[in-house]
């Protein structure tokens, strides 16, 4: 079978898969021709209809599983909704990634050109950019296996500090928005050794967890963490003032939302002028 484009909403790569040459011609007990003409033919009718993501998959004697891999804009993916012929059972599983976020769906459904629903849990759905198939089967089957789900909404927070991030100076100075991850890391070895003020604020509903640390040392330009010396939990929204002692140059920050959206803006040492020449 050839590739086919997917239109419209995701742009992604949707593949037909035919696992050999001999698997494409037809036996007594399955029609291969005739079961890639409906799985394609389903294929097209559903471009119409929108969706995240359309693949056909499919088994035949020489392999009992497939597998192909589609990507989208970034969007909330709910179910799979499965269409399958042959007679046999087919098992769907699918990988959904987006950042470092991961989550897996599985499901067994009858070959009986059917649709049969298989759903993501709410509580894993996340804004997810691909999703990898897998099909399984005993038996020679073809399926249109159709991702479905929402673009994700724009991030609401994105530049919500920018204004913010020079108007006072700092030692070091970031501001920006909580990604699909929730988490904000970033070392600067150009920091003085000494006691430093760090101010954090944070908008949204989060609750952020703060850890501060100072840099063990510097090796070929890159810095190694140390032991975290501070860790808090600040609650949204909130300016936070913390404090940390360095005994070298650098200091390190991760900032951690847990997942909730929101923006922060964090200055090391607020009213710092550096010593001129």
């Amino acid at each position: 079978m050839g590739i086919l484009a997917r239109r419209g909403l995701t742009a992604a790569v949707l593949l037909a898969v035919c696992l050999s040459a001999a698997a494409c011609a037809p036996t007594r007990s399955f029609d291969t021709d005739a079961a890639y003409a409906w799985a394609n033919t389903q294929f097209h009718a559903e471009l119409a209809r929108g969706s995240l993501g359309l693949a056909v998959v499919g088994t035949d004697r020489t392999s009992s599983s497939a597998e192909t891999g589609l990507s989208f804009a970034a969007s909330t993916v709910t179910d799979l909704r499965v269409r399958c012929y042959g007679g046999a059972m087919i098992q769907i599983d699918a990988r959904i990634t987006g950042g470092t976020d991961h989550a897996a769906l599985r499901g067994l459904v009858p070959c009986d050109r059917k649709d049969h629903l298989i759903p993501l849990a709410p509580a894993s759905r996340f804004p997810a950019t691909s999703v990898t198939l897998y099909a399984i089967s005993r038996a020679e089957t073809a399926a249109l296996v159709i991702v479905e789900g929402a673009a994700a909404p724009g991030d609401v927070w994105d530049g919500y500090f920018d204004n913010e991030l020079g108007r006072i100076p700092a030692s070091a100075a970031y501001s920006g928005s909580f990604a699909a991850s929730g988490v904000f890391q970033s070392s600067d070895a150009s920091v003085p050794a000494g006691h430093h003020r760090v101010t954090v604020t944070c908008a949204g509903e989060a609750t952020v967890t703060v850890t501060l640390a100072g840099l063990d040392e510097i090796r070929n330009g890159g810095s190694v963490d140390a032991s975290p010396a501070l860790t808090t939990d600040i609650v949204c929204p909130v300016t936070a003032l913390l404090e940390l002692t360095t005994d070298r140059s650098g200091i390190s920050m991760r900032l951690d939302s847990h997942g909730t959206p929101g923006a922060f803006l964090v200055r090391v040492d607020p009213g710092y002028h550096p010593l001129g020449p």
